[in-house]
């Protein structure tokens, strides 16, 4: 968003040009019929007299001769447009070339580049400069390096624009010349940070006197010496003097003098004198350029003038009188900074103060372009990304500055890769690299690569990458291979690892490496099965001594999982407790707490898991959280042994019931099952029926697993009961007929459970006969992997009861028969069938078929 600082010869250039080079008696008659012409005689007189505006309106009343010919028309052209350049006229002349044919006399393409120089046209500067050299032309030989040396040196090309005067200054030019043209060469070399080959330039320069304006621009360049070699006091002294000097000193070096000194003063540790400078010029200079309005309130904020509360009070009154300022460029800039800084503590101040503005504004169209883009920004920070991308797409049509487009085009990827169109966001970010500085072009490549990544790891994250590593950025282009691992960790196991172990030997000792080896760890958990033992391995690498603290606070973390996995329960109860006094605040406090519970629960400390579970409870946030701590502590509860135990676990699982969360099924059937402790069978199974009664509100499972408990209850505690014993059939038959017509394997073991059921209701009832014939039908259902493990453990229990019901009725060689039968089935405990079958032979010496 910001312009580069001008260069100080650029307004020199001109001046050399109209003023040094091309002298008013340069311009030569093209033909004696020409010379006789009256307009011709006024403007080349006019041009002589630098009259320029004058002497262009009569080259065009010449021009308009249709009798000239063609070398005569020619001429005149180059006149013409030299004319308008010189009086200000850079959009007509430019207008004027683009009406002649394309290939343009050398001179013309001189006087194009400067044209457009004038205009902000730099990269059309830049190849009409080039082409003007390129032809061979003398006559404007040095300025043309020189403008074209700015132009580069604006478009952050500084290498070639030393290269474009270093080829000039082996050609012979005059004293005065190669003084202008070192002095440009110390200059870039100034820009370029070389300041030792720029102290070399300056001593070259002639000891005998130079012109005034030379010697102008040297002082001036000499105090941008001081202050890039760090001497910021005799910086803040040689800018100083250039503004009260003796000289004819032009106004833009005045002006960059007065700035320069400002900002030495910065740096000096004197920032009240170099607040007071810029609030001089400010109030003292009726129309600054943009670009030195952008420096003055960039070295303000340099200040603290906005960032810093304690000095923004001292100033308000002056900030707010630049924010409602008559000159726009100051009133926009003022409260771009104000807004930068509101920016970073409060978004929805920094946007109400771009509505204030913009209603105070609304008289200058369009807003301004720094003022738009910060808005977008402000919208990012406000979870607006449609408005802000329809905001920064609007601006394609304005006219940018490169860093402005920059800008724009950064954030847009922004804007995409929030909204998750990573495609955007791809092409958005590598827009921004191609025009950027080396530092934002590093971050838009590395932004790149991520969306690339998102979108795809086929569309072009490894260009992103490799870009990073060519412009010396390998830092950067190892993270990728960290972020690409991070990417794949839950869908590529393998090839996260490969990424991941590339990261960690380009950069074994960075404290990223330590975030390298929890991922690998992660993955090791997440393997089937899991590998706890490489995890603690990957673990063991993360030390206080080169891990961050968020590192550290995830290998804690992950060692609880790693301790639970390897059955080392004491261990991680241990880890669990001190995770919890070490990192009280960490977002895995509540994960930890459960996993606590639960460990504590599976080891049979039910009292302990409850206080956890509790604690948990009344700690977290998480409503989610809240309801599966409330429903385990009830489970922990009610297996406890006081005497409050059942009563509390009630308490506790009518909380999860009152919350109405998902978990409310499951509390109502854990309540029916305390109540049938309490020996309140009624009451467990009036609960039951007023859950069933809402049978809209229940899934199906849940439908059928309710049905199930109530038959299971009425069957265990009222057999005598005929009434209980039918409502009990009732049940049970409803849950097979329902369980029969899904096909999910699920409803095969619940349907299994109701066959067998009813095959209990049966033997309970003394019908035998029908019993069997119930376990059999389980025995012989299908017996395919697709029915599942839940499936073939109801297969065995039955096959185990129908083996009882027919040696009670001694039928030997059928229970033979059938044990034999249940030992193949694919059961843990198939061997308990067959030892049953040889027992029962043996015993009554039955003999199987040969």
């Amino acid at each position: 968003m910001r312009r580069p600082d001008r260069s100080i010869l650029c307004f020199l250039i001109v001046t050399l040009i109209v003023g040094v080079t091309s002298r008013p008696g340069h311009a030569q008659s093209p033909t004696t019929a020409i010379e006789s012409k009256e307009t011709y005689k006024l403007a080349t007189s006019a041009m002589r007299d630098g009259l320029f505006s004058v002497a262009a309106n009569n080259f065009r009343a010449t021009l308009d001769d249709p009798t000239l010919a063609s070398d005569q028309r020619a001429a005149l052209e180059k006149l013409y447009v030299e004319s308008l350049v010189r009086s200000g006229s850079s959009a007509a002349a430019m207008k004027f070339i683009q009406e002649l044919p394309a290939q343009l006399p050398s001179e013309m393409n001189f006087w194009q580049g400067v044209a457009a120089i004038r205009l902000g046209r730099l990269a059309d500067a830049a190849t009409a400069l080039k082409s003007y050299q390129e032809s061979g032309d003398k006559t404007y030989q040095l300025a043309a390096a020189l403008a074209r040396a700015d132009v580069l040196l604006a478009l952050r090309e500084p290498v070639t624009a030393a290269e474009t005067l270093e080829i000039v200054s082996k050609q012979q030019v005059s004293k005065d010349d190669r003084v202008w043209l070192v002095l440009k060469q110390a200059e870039i070399a100034t820009e370029i940070g070389d300041f030792e080959a720029a102290e070399s330039y300056l001593t070259t320069l002639p000891s005998d006197k130079i012109q005034v304006q030379a010697d102008v621009a040297r002082d001036y360049v000499t105090a941008r010496l001081h202050l890039g070699q760090g001497r910021y006091d005799q910086a803040a002294v040689t800018f100083q003097s250039l503004t009260v000097d003796d000289r004819e000193v032009p106004e833009v070096i005045a002006t960059a003098s007065r700035i320069g000194t400002a900002k030495a003063q910065l740096l000096a540790g004197q920032p009240e004198q170099a607040v007071r400078a810029l609030k001089d010029w400010l109030t003292q200079t009726p129309s600054p350029s943009s670009d030195d309005v952008r420096q003055v309130f960039q070295l303000l904020d340099g200040a603290g003038l906005f960032v810093d509360a304690s000095i923004t009070a001292i100033h308000a009154a002056d900030i707010q009188q630049w924010t409602r300022d008559t000159r726009p460029l100051v009133a926009a800039e003022a409260t771009y900074h104000v807004v930068r800084a509101q920016l970073a503590k409060d978004p929805v101040l920094a946007w109400d103060t771009l509505e204030d503005f913009a209603q105070w504004y609304g008289f200058q169209k369009p807003i301004p372009v720094p003022i738009s883009l910060i808005r977008g920004e402000t919208m990012l920070r406000l979870g607006q990304f449609n408005a802000a991308s329809d905001l920064l797409a609007a601006l394609s049509s304005a006219k940018l500055s490169a860093e402005e487009e920059v800008r724009r085009a950064f954030l847009l990827g922004q804007a995409a890769t929030m909204s998750g169109d990573f495609d955007a966001a791809q092409k958005a970010f590598a827009s921004a690299a191609l025009r950027a500085t080396p530092q934002t072009a590093a971050v838009s490549n590395y932004n790149a690569a991520l969306a690339a990544m998102q979108n795809g790891l086929g569309s072009g994250f490894e260009p992103f990458r490799s870009a990073l590593e060519e412009t010396g950025r390998g830092e950067l282009a190892a993270r990728l291979l960290l972020e690409r691992g991070i990417y794949l960790s839950g869908e590529d196991p393998e090839l996260a690892r490969v990424a991941i172990w590339q990261y960690i030997r380009s950069f074994p000792n960075r404290a990223e490496s330590s975030r390298a080896y929890i991922i690998l760890a992660e993955i090791a958990l997440r393997n089937d099965p899991p590998a706890p033992e490489k995890a603690r391995n990957q673990l063991s690498k993360v030390t206080s001594a080169n891990a961050l603290p968020s590192d550290l606070e995830k290998r804690d973390y992950l060692m609880i999982w790693v301790s639970d996995l390897d059955g080392e329960f004491p261990e991680a109860i241990s880890l669990a407790n001190e995770f919890i006094t070490k990192w009280p605040n960490s977002p895995y406090i509540d994960e930890v707490r459960m996993k606590l519970g639960e460990t504590y629960f599976n080891t049979g400390d039910y009292v302990n898991a409850r206080a956890q579970f509790v604690e948990l409870a009344d700690s977290s946030a998480s409503p989610v959280f809240q309801e599966r701590a409330r429903f385990f502590a009830g489970r922990a509860a009610s297996l406890s042994l006081s005497e409050s135990s059942l009563d509390d676990a009630l308490e506790l699982f009518q909380k999860v019931v009152d919350n109405g969360g998902s978990l409310v099924v499951d509390a109502r059937r854990e309540q029916a099952i305390l109540l049938v402790r309490q020996a309140k069978i009624d009451a467990a199974v009036d609960l039951l029926d007023s859950v069933l009664a809402d049978r809209d509100s229940l899934q199906k499972r849940e439908f059928l697993g309710v049905l199930l408990q109530k038959g299971e209850i009425l069957l265990a505690n009222r057999p005598g009961d005929e009434a209980a014993v039918a409502e009990a059939r009732d049940a049970f038959h409803t849950l097979v007929e329902e369980s029969s017509a899904e096909k999910s394997t699920a409803y095969k073991e619940i349907r299994a459970k109701g066959i067998y059921s009813l095959g209990r209701l049966a033997e309970a009832s003394g019908h035998q006969d029908e019993a069997l014939d119930y376990y059999y039908q389980i025995l012989e259902s299908d017996t395919t992997a697709e029915n599942g493990t839940g499936v073939v453990f109801w297969q065995f229990r039955s096959g185990m009861s129908a083996i009882d019901l027919l040696t009670r009725s001694k039928n030997w060689e059928a229970a033979a028969t059938l044990a034999t039968k249940v030992s193949k089935l694919p059961h843990p405990r198939a061997e308990e069938a067959k030892a049953l079958a040889e027992k029962i032979r043996l015993n009554h010496f039955i003999w199987p078929e040969k």
